[in-house]
């Protein structure tokens, strides 16, 4: 019980007792009455203790069961595969008839809770999710993997997934409609040409889906990020949005007459057949990188740096699905500040840490490192604050080298979560703080020139 704070749990249930007695003795009229006054307590209610029916109580009882479900599942070693609403509603289907039986709140809290688990853990299972997505243009090659993310074209999908769902029409629990739902499957399937597949471990469903999910779309960024963002705009889940659409049919009217605009464009990367064995011949320690990756998301527990490698990879998917060049600025320098950033936003220091993911190991390209990062937060800046329109031309010039900047820093990213978390180590803020500041420590010097002409060119600026 010390591990679970009994004491914040005998507060939480003196407030679900009170919230039921609130209402224990009440008529019609009185219930009615005090829904007048107290309009949040409408729809709060627990289940009976002999399983027939619900009891009333308060808005402030339902919170306590809340309250008691986010402490007690922070406690559990698995707790990030579980729904806090899932223990919640365990609580709530229990607690009366568990009270009524257990001679102290003490009991009543462990036997409460334990009911609770086993409730939340009815649900969890091992899963494997398919996703129709967009990739790239060739079918070639047919499937491949990326760590736990396996990609196959549609066809050779549904002929690896032939018998299951032979079955699934044969032997399912909506037989009238299987078989249409399959045909619904491939025909939605159709319009975007791949499926990615990912299994993930033991946890509720929506868990799970939410790790699958961010799986892929981080595997879809790494595979985005070996290509350039150039070619590959439209790469993404079939079930999210698209940066613009393949099929539309407008109405034009002008000149008296009316005309019917039809657009119509290939879905994914355009791309030569060559493209799978191109990127694995030329970045295979990276893709390796990118699939180690890709575990720790499906096991749902990040250590801060692969924390920052997904996010920064979808910072800078974003960036590809934005038209205006001022907005891709701003994703690839939040991209670049996820990355590298570990306390309040200090330029120099910013500038420095992309300067130290992106240069070649030499004095005078570390500076010039430091100053395209200064011009790339500087042109995020103009955006952010709005000096300057994101659709401004002048930002043009700028995004290539934002581009250019973010994607390098990104596959350091990479590199560097595989040297912090090496042998199962998890890495934690204070490492990759330490890590930059020992980086730093031999361009000591340096750092402070360019800090002090940075701070000049800063107020030449204003």
């Amino acid at each position: 019980m010390s591990a679970d704070k009994p004491n914040e749990h005998l507060i939480d249930l003196e407030r679900i007792v009170k919230g039921v007695n609130t209402f224990a003795n009440m008529s019609f009229p009185q219930i009615r009455e005090r829904y007048e006054k107290h309009d949040e307590d409408k729809l709060c209610d627990l289940a009976r203790a002999d399983g027939k029916g619900m009891v009333l109580c308060t808005r402030d009882a339902m919170e306590a069961v809340f309250s008691m479900a986010r402490r007690h599942v922070a406690t559990l070693d698995n707790g990030d595969d579980f729904l806090i609403s899932d223990v919640a509603e365990g609580i709530r289907r229990n607690f009366l008839r568990v009270a009524a039986k257990e001679p102290t709140d003490e009991a009543v809290i462990i036997c409460t809770l334990a009911e609770a688990t086993a409730f939340a853990e009815s649900s969890h299972a091992e899963r494997t999710f398919h996703f129709p997505c967009v990739l790239v243009s060739s079918r070639v090659p047919e499937e491949f993997e990326m760590g736990p993310v396996s990609f196959r074209t549609l066809p050779r999908f549904m002929e690896s997934r032939n018998a299951a769902f032979g079955e699934y029409v044969a032997e399912g629990t909506n037989q009238q409609f299987a078989g249409l739902w399959v045909k619904q499957f491939e025909s939605y399937g159709e319009a975007f040409g791949w499926v990615a597949s990912v299994s993930t471990s033991a946890s509720a469903p929506s868990v799970g889906q939410a790790r699958a999910e961010q799986a892929t779309t981080t595997a879809i960024n790494i595979i985005r990020l070996f290509m350039g963002a150039g070619h590959a705009r439209d790469m993404r889940l079939a079930h999210s949005m698209s940066s613009s659409p393949a099929n539309y049919h407008i109405v034009v009217e002008g000149n008296g007459k009316l005309d019917i605009w039809t657009t119509r464009k290939m879905p994914g990367a355009l791309v030569e057949d060559n493209w799978y064995t191109t990127i694995r011949s030329l970045a295979s320690a990276y893709w390796s990188d990118g699939s180690r990756l890709l575990l720790e998301v499906v096991r749902g527990r990040l250590s801060e740096m692969a924390s920052r490698v997904v996010d920064s990879l979808s910072w800078y998917g974003e960036a590809t699905f934005e038209s205006a060049s001022g907005k891709q600025i701003a994703k690839f320098d939040a991209a670049l500040e996820r990355l590298t950033v570990t306390g309040s936003v200090r330029t120099p220091l910013f500038c420095a840490r992309v300067a130290l993911l992106t240069f070649d190991g030499t004095t005078k390209n570390f500076e010039s490192c430091f100053w395209k990062a200064f011009e790339v937060h500087t042109s995020r800046s103009q955006v952010v604050h709005g000096i300057l329109s994101p659709s401004s031309p002048v930002f043009l010039q700028s995004v290539r080298l934002a581009h250019e900047v973010t994607r390098t820093a990104i596959f350091r990213g990479l590199e560097l979560h595989r040297h912090l978390d090496r042998s199962g180590t998890v890495s934690t803020l204070k490492d990759l703080d330490s890590h930059f500041n020992s980086q730093l420590s031999p361009h000591a010097r340096l750092y402070v020139r360019l800090k002090d002409e940075l701070r000049e060119r800063q107020k030449q600026n204003r």
